[in-house]
């Protein structure tokens, strides 16, 4: 058969095959939205050109992965088989081929990042589960490619071009000569993972600086920490050569908010970015980042991430190069709603070509790889060092609910037994499913759901292993300002607290507590623990001062370097900190009449018309910012601030006898209740709402952050 006809053959199954997935998903999607949601219903009567554009983006796909999938099994049964004429018989092989291929593709992604698929089997009970439960748990990657190889060297033993190389003691022909080199070559690939790496980067005169961030990162679930579990060995062996900042906190725990603050050392309420949804008149931020302040002194700068990542993409912080999704637009949860609904074309499209076809795959929490993201960040770090130095953050999505790491990662430390709706990840994983209260979980469930957070933090941690060897490959470790951090912390059902951060001051400060480790190459700021407080403010000032570079006057962070060299104290401050949206606030304070509330996140976004971003409407923003609970710590003292209907309550907290904050003890000391609450009003008082009202809530008063 002719190599034309080969492909034709293979090609039209193929595009048949996936075509007909591409029906099925259809007829599922077009069942879900005959009864839409109110959420999607208003979405899609605004953008309903989009949604069909995306409808007929993923049929493409569909057509084109069926066609090259298809002519790749033509291909091999022309190849393997040159002398088949039978147009029948050839026709089968193809379709063997391709279901082979099919199959081991899809069962590859569902080995290794199950929640592609555990909606379609897992949850569906009976043999569906427990085919799943067999391929994650009983044959796992190693035993999918030991099969895929025995399959394919059992074709081999079969094929025309095997049998007659065999017996043949006369030179070989060239066609022979290209099959043995081809064999070679694909069984090399096979066993060893062959990347092609281009010359060494230059060494710069001045220290790069490297920002090694994880969403939602604790820093009592890291082993260096005295975690029991061994979650953070290559971040361990850094630490041990580093500053640990133990006590090290964030103002807002929220990943737009506190990245701001990282990188312009001030708070909140000065640059303006008070929840994750600001219109885009505040996504201006008239104060010197630290992207820009380094670009001064030549320093080129960027920010690789995943899905957490797409808020460096909705404001400008001065980096040179920005690698992250685009920041979400009503029509994307939408777009990303529709997708899911066509599971199987994800083995094939789910690579950086595949991203460009269909934007959307970059926003599906399921689909967070650290080590896919370390590959990126490293070829990044090339790009940005042509010679001098380079300012560098890697900022890793997987450490964020649903905790969906990749294999071997999401049962690395979860109990196999286990067999409900968290097995693979937390099962909450729809932002529809916001409109509902917090899941019912036993406490299977909660030690099922720590051990996937946990087994996300190693993955995270493998792939910082990944780029730290490189520097050491590099020889730039040594020349590296290297920093590992988090955006904020998180609750894992500490006291009143379900999984969540910057929510309330109940239940502890997990949510604002974050890891800080500093790792000074030429050990100038010294190595080993320091237990006083300090915050993610003084982030900013303490990299510049290191450099010896002028800090900017608008930084409300301290410089650190004095008290690292020991040259002075470290500072005594309190620490402020204020909540971020309430995402489901009916169901949140339900058993509690007197709260401020406002209405489902849902019920309060719009589209930006500027940009068609995600803000919230004016009415609620304004709403969101007097509803905010806000608190002061100061030593073993915290004071909370809950504005109600009926006034403003206060408590206080001994957080060294009781770091679940259960007991309010102001009678016992009402000094310390009165000095942290006199701290904590002059604190609100620089707030630009500025204005108090009778119940002592801050009130609607506005200004622009350019106005001062």
């Amino acid at each position: 058969m002719t190599l034309r006809r080969a492909i034709t053959t293979g090609a039209v199954p193929g595009m048949l095959l996936f075509l007909i997935l591409f029906a099925v998903g259809t007829y599922s999607l077009s069942h879900v939205q005959s009864n839409p949601d109110p959420d999607t219903q208003r979405v899609m009567e605004r953008y309903a050109h989009k949604i069909y554009l995306t409808l007929a983006r993923i049929g493409l796909v569909h057509l084109w992965t069926g066609l090259l999938l298809g002519s790749f099994s033509g291909l091999v049964v022309r190849f393997l088989y040159p002398q088949l004429q039978h147009r029948v018989g050839f026709s089968l092989l193809a379709l063997g081929v391709l279901g082979w291929t099919f199959f081991y593709f899809t069962a590859r992604l569902l080995i290794r990042q199950p929640t592609f698929y555990d909606q379609f089997l897992f949850a569906q009970g009976g043999a569906a589960r427990r085919l799943q439960v067999f391929l994650t748990d009983e044959v796992g990657l190693f035993g999918l490619n030991a099969i895929a190889g025995i399959l394919g060297f059992a074709a081999l033993l079969t094929s025309r071009h095997f049998r007659e190389l065999v017996p043949r003691r006369t030179p070989w022909t060239r066609r022979q000569l290209v099959f043995v080199l081809l064999l070679a070559t694909t069984a090399l690939g096979i066993s060893l993972r062959w990347v092609w790496s281009p010359p060494r980067p230059e060494r710069p005169d001045r220290p790069n600086i490297l920002v090694l961030s994880a969403d939602s990162l604790r820093p009592d679930h890291m082993s260096f920490e005295g975690y029991h579990r061994l979650t953070t060995p290559n971040i361990d062996r850094l630490a041990a050569r580093s500053r640990v900042f133990r006590q090290a906190y964030v103002p807002l725990a929220r990943t737009l908010p506190s990245w701001t603050t990282f990188l312009t050392s001030t708070q909140s309420h000065t640059h303006g970015i008070r929840h994750m949804f600001p219109e885009s008149s505040r996504r201006r931020i008239p104060l010197p980042t630290l992207a820009e302040e380094l670009g001064k002194h030549g320093y080129r700068s960027g920010v690789v991430s995943d899905f957490a990542g797409e808020m460096f993409d909705l404001i400008d912080y001065g980096f040179d190069l920005v690698d992250t999704p685009p920041a979400s637009h009503l029509d994307v949860l939408v777009e990303r709603q529709m997708l899911l609904h066509y599971p199987l074309v994800f083995p094939f499209i789910n690579h950086r070509l595949g991203k460009r076809a269909l934007p959307v795959i970059s926003y599906l929490t399921i689909n967070s790889d650290a080590k896919s993201l370390a590959h990126r960040a490293l070829r990044r770090m090339r790009e940005l060092s042509d010679g001098g130095p380079f300012f560098l953050t890697v900022f890793f999505s997987t450490s964020h609910a649903p905790y969906a790491s990749p294999d071997p990662f999401y049962r690395k430390f979860t109990d196999p037994a286990y067999d409900g709706i968290h097995r693979y990840a937390y099962g909450i994983r729809d932002p529809r499913q916001f409109r509902e209260g917090d899941l019912e979980v036993t406490r299977e469930d909660k030690e099922q759901i720590v051990a996937l957070y946990d087994g996300a933090i190693a993955a995270v941690d493998d792939a910082i292993g990944v780029i730290l060897e490189e520097l050491e490959e590099w020889e730039f470790l040594d020349s590296t300002l290297v920093v590992v951090t988090a955006d904020h912390g998180e609750d894992l059902f500490e006291g009143p607290n379900h999984l969540d951060h910057g929510k309330w001051f109940r239940g502890g400060d997990h949510a604002n507590h974050i890891p800080w480790i500093l790792f000074d190459p030429t050990g100038e700021l010294g190595v080993g623990p320091i237990e006083e407080p300090v915050q993610s403010l003084d982030f900013m000032p303490t990299l510049l001062s290191r450099l010896g570079f002028e800090v900017p006057s608008t930084c409300q962070g301290v410089d650190l370097v004095p008290a690292l060299r020991q040259e002075e104290p470290f500072p005594h401050r309190p620490f402020f900190a204020e909540t971020g949206v309430w995402l489901k606030a009916p169901s949140t304070f339900e058993a509690e009449p007197d709260a401020l509330l406002y209405p489902h996140i849902n019920d309060m976004l719009d589209a930006d018309p500027f940009d068609d971003s995600l803000l919230l409407a004016p009415p609620y923003d304004r709403q969101v910012v007097k509803a905010k609970h806000r608190m002061v710590r100061d030593g073993k003292w915290k004071l909370t601030y809950e504005p109600t209907r009926s006034g403003a309550r206060y408590r206080l907290f001994d957080v060294e006898r009781d770091p679940l904050n259960r007991q309010d003890v102001a009678e016992q000391f009402p000094e310390q209740a009165a000095r942290l609450r006199a701290e904590l009003r002059r604190w609100m008082d620089q707030d630009r709402c500025r204005v108090f009202d009778g119940h002592d809530h801050l009130s609607h008063q506005f200004t622009d952050l350019a106005d001062g």
